[in-house]
Formats: C-alpha cells, sequence, structure tokens
C-alpha cells in the first residue's frame, strides 16, 4: 500500500494496534522515536505507565467478593442490529477492566471483539454495563430502558456508564485518562 510513498523518498511507519496495556506504552516510545520527539514521548510514557500502576494498585485492593462484574459493549442492541459487540480476551480493554479490580464478562471470547446475543448479555447479569457507543442516542438511558433488560443486575442498580468512545477505542495513553 505504502510502495509508492516509500519510492517517494518518504519515510513510514507502520503502527500495529496495541492489544495490551504495555504495547500502548512501547507505541508511546516508537511513535516519539520516528517523529524525534523522543524526550515528550518518555516523559508521556513514564505518566501513562504511573497511572496505569496507580489505577492497577486499586484494583488489587479489591477483594474477590467485592469484584463486579462488568459487560463492555461498543454497540447497542436494537430491532435494526441486535448483535452486541463487546472486548474479548488479548485485549487492552478487558486487561484495563480486569487491572481496574473487575471481572470482564467477555474475558475469555477468543475473539477480541466478540460478537454476542442480546439473550446472551442478558444472561450475563452484569453488576456495571460500560459503553463506548456513541452512534445510539442517548445510550444510557436507551439501555436502562431495554425491553427484557429488566431483571438485569446494572439495570436495576443504574450502574449504565458512557465512556467516551475517543478516549477509550484508541489505544493511547488517554485510555486511562
Amino acid at each position: 500500500v505504502y510502495a509508492s510513498v516509500r519510492a517517494a523518498g518518504i519515510c513510514t511507519a507502520d503502527l500495529p494496534s496495541a492489544s495490551s496495556l504495555s504495547e500502548i506504552a512501547d507505541n508511546i516510545t516508537f511513535v516519539g522515536t520516528c517523529t524525534g520527539t523522543a524526550e515528550k514521548a518518555e516523559e508521556i510514557r513514564t505518566e501513562y505507565e504511573n497511572t496505569v500502576a496507580d489505577l492497577k494498585a486499586i484494583g488489587d485492593g479489591i477483594s474477590e467478593d467485592e469484584k463486579k462484574t462488568v459487560l463492555y459493549e461498543i454497540s447497542t442492541p436494537s430491532s435494526d442490529s441486535p448483535t452486541i459487540y463487546s472486548a474479548g480476551k488479548d485485549t487492552y480493554i478487558t486487561e484495563a477492566i480486569t487491572d481496574l479490580g473487575a471481572t470482564s464478562l467477555t474475558a475469555d471470547e477468543e475473539d477480541p471483539w466478540p460478537s454476542i446475543s442480546e439473550e446472551a448479555a442478558i444472561a450475563m447479569n452484569p453488576d456495571v454495563i460500560l459503553t463506548t457507543d456513541s452512534y445510539t442516542e442517548d445510550v444510557v438511558n436507551t439501555l436502562l430502558s431495554l425491553s427484557g433488560w429488566e431483571s438485569v443486575t446494572a439495570i436495576q442498580n443504574k450502574d449504565v456508564y458512557y465512556v467516551d468512545a475517543n478516549t477509550l477505542n484508541q489505544p493511547n495513553q488517554h485510555v486511562v485518562s
């Protein structure tokens, strides 16, 4: 894809999407090196790694019986699109949920970005629902009013939260903002 750009003598770099919190740190350093801003990148990396460590320390202090179960969803089920997409095994999002002292209900899904049915999500009975769905209007209230979800603990307790998609879904230092 970049052959013509390289042939023109323009330096290119391929930055694969990070699948872990440590890969995000490595990418910060890599981008700094590529752009001649290594010193600033190391400052950002250090701040990022310190924040990750602080959050993990909080999570480590949560006992097993106090851990909340979390369903992270990228898309909200609707009659037009009943499938829910989430973060599964080997993703920085699942790692972050775990590090924060919670249990991701899709952590064992082999597909990094699994699709689950609405029925399966209801059966999971999450304590908390996190969503980055920026396409559904008033997504939190939409989730709270989904028919058939009334018995879900997160719905009953109104523990449904929107997390800014641009902050969480792009693997960079802002995932811990």
